[in-house]
C-alpha cells in the first residue's frame, strides 16, 4: 500500500528518500564489510522494490546513515547494550520531500 501512496505523491513535485540505517554493531561478514555497506543495501532494496511496484524512479534517492542516526540509544548511561533499542535502529525510513 504504501508503493500506491508514493506512485500517487510522485506526480506531484516531491522526491522520495529511501534512508538505511543500522545498529552500533559493526557488521563483517561475506555480504557486507561494514554498516555503511549494509544500510546502503538495506535503502537500495526498498528503491528496487518501489520502481517494480511502479513509483517513478526520478523521484527516489537511496541513501546510507550507517549507524550515525540511531533512533533510539544503543546502549544504557553505563555502556551496557540494549538490545531491543538495537533491533529498532536496523530500520529503512521513507521520506517525502516537497520540491519548490
Amino acid at each position: 500500500s504504501i508503493a500506491e501512496t508514493l506512485k500517487d505523491a510522485g506526480r506531484g513535485d516531491y522526491a522520495i528518500e529511501i534512508e538505511g540505517h543500522t545498529d552500533d554493531v559493526p557488521v563483517q561478514n561475506a555480504n557486507f564489510a561494514t554498516n555503511w555497506q549494509l544500510a546502503s543495501a538495506r535503502a537500495n532494496k526498498i528503491v528496487g522494490i518501489l520502481i517494480e511496484m511502479g513509483v517513478e524512479p526520478a523521484k527516489l534517492r537511496a541513501s546510507s546513515y550507517a549507524e550515525t542516526r540511531p533512533a533510539v540509544p544503543n546502549a544504557d548511561e553505563k555502556g551496557q547494550p540494549i538490545a531491543e533499542n538495537r533491533a529498532r535502529n536496523q530500520r529503512v525510513i521513507v521520506r517525502m520531500e516537497k520540491l519548490n
